[in-house]
C-alpha cells in the first residue's frame, strides 16, 4: 500500500474578464506623506501592555 493518496476532483467556474481600464494606478500614490503620517509609535497607540487584540484593532482601524 502506497503511502500517498490521490485527490481527483472536477472545477466547474466561469471567470469575468478584466478590462486594461480595471488597474490601480499605484504610479500616483503620495508614499513619502503616507510614510510620514504612519511614522508614529504604535506601541504607545495600542496599549500593548493592557488592551485586548479587539481593542487594538478598534485603535489601528480608527487611526488608519
Amino acid at each position: 500500500m502506497s503511502d500517498h493518496s490521490i485527490l481527483k476532483f472536477n472545477l466547474h467556474m466561469s471567470i469575468k474578464r478584466v478590462s486594461a481600464d480595471d488597474k490601480f494606478r499605484w504610479y500616483k500614490g503620495d508614499y513619502t506623506n503616507l510614510c510620514k503620517v504612519l511614522d508614529i509609535n504604535w506601541d504607545d497607540i495600542l496599549n500593548v501592555s493592557n488592551a485586548t487584540i479587539d481593542g487594538m484593532w478598534e485603535k489601528f482601524k480608527m487611526t488608519m
